[in-house]
């Protein structure tokens, strides 16, 4: 092999090895809400929408939180592979898929005696425990959520966020 060729094989290998990766593009993973009236399917604008997740909703707070706009939507990017809870204060939810969040069974009455029940039966020692989601101290239809829990990374979960309303 002669020196040139010798040369030109080094420079060609030197450049191969410092070639740079192309970055990977993930097309994010979104959950879209269209909130909606309960009486006539109508848009409603100005409704804030809080995604939580068990973390962010046992420590008290929400991952993100949306205000619709004038055509009802609400756009959150997120994970896949969580389960998330789309929640509106104070709204209540006629969805038929919209729930209370378990918590456990009542072991204890001194666990029931702290909170009210309204539009849910007052429970017994051994029946369901729900979160009281907006912290009012009272379980009522608008403690409940709507569970989301996009799969598929790029994917698009469409939700009809129905109300009643006010």
């Amino acid at each position: 092999m002669t020196k040139k060729t010798l040369l030109l094989f080094a420079a060609i290998v030197l450049l191969a090895a410092c070639k740079k990766d192309t970055p990977t593009v993930t097309t994010p993973t979104v959950i879209d809400v269209n909130v909606r009236s309960s009486v006539d399917g109508s848009v409603i604008s100005g409704v804030t929408i809080k995604l939580l997740t068990d973390d962010h909703r046992i420590n008290g707070n929400e991952l993100a939180a949306a205000t619709s706009g004038a055509d009802g939507k609400v756009e959150f990017t997120i994970t896949p592979g969580t389960k998330y809870y789309l929640y509106a204060y104070a709204k209540t939810l006629t969805n038929p898929e919209a729930t209370y969040i378990f918590t456990g069974k009542y072991t204890a009455q001194r666990q029931i005696t702290f909170v009210q029940f309204v539009s849910v039966p007052t429970p017994n020692i051994g029946d369901d425990m729900y979160d009281d989601i907006n912290g009012d101290g009272i379980i009522n239809l608008t403690d409940k959520v709507i569970p989301v829990n996009p799969t598929a990374q790029g994917s698009t979960t469409n939700v009809n966020f129905i109300i009643k309303p006010q």
